[in-house]
């Protein structure tokens, strides 16, 4: 028994100083990308940009929120005029109402119907899958129009979106 404990914790022991390769990523800020000598480069600003759109793609979250091509494709324009500007704060503003334009409205309308349409036959049972489509859909389109007048890189904000969009679609009539 006494063993097995042992073992026990050299196994947790050993597991606590593997990482995954992602711990050991470095972060690429602004500072990074001036390759240290206090200048960006044209070739810099791109490089900055293939991996801020690297970086939203393999986000869950703005993957589906936001065009990434677009946020790149901003940031690279914004560090044109604003040279020293850290690359945080030029994202923050993009992801934070400044990038309507590179709102992915039907990728929004289409994950949050999926979503819906996951939970439309547990929430409502007696429901047809015509009536949840109809529901869903009204609810993906809502999401979208709505996030797309005022997009926010918040999951609480999409949350509340999503839940707002659920209660005032025309709702599924359940047997009294």
């Amino acid at each position: 028994m006494k063993r097995i404990l042992i073992l026990s914790l050299f196994i947790v022991i050993c597991g606590l100083f593997i990482l995954p390769d992602s711990a050991y990523a470095q972060l690429k800020n602004s500072t990074y990308f001036m390759m240290d000598d206090g200048e960006f480069s044209e070739e810099e600003k791109d490089l900055e940009a293939e991996y801020v759109y690297t970086q939203c793609s393999r986000n869950s979250v703005k993957q589906f929120y936001f065009d990434c091509g677009c946020v790149a494709g901003m940031l690279r324009n914004a560090r044109d005029a604003e040279l020293i500007t850290p690359q945080s704060q030029i994202l923050q503003g993009i992801y934070n109402s400044e990038a309507e334009v590179c709102v992915d409205i039907p990728k929004i309308a289409g994950r949050n119907f999926g979503q819906c349409m996951d939970l439309a036959p547990m929430t409502h049972p007696y429901s047809t899958p015509t009536e949840h489509g109809e529901f869903c859909s009204c609810v993906g389109n809502m999401v979208a129009k709505e996030f797309s007048k005022n997009p926010k890189l918040d999951t609480d904000y999409i949350k509340n979106l999503q839940s707002s969009s659920m209660t005032l679609c025309t709702p599924i009539e359940t047997p009294s």
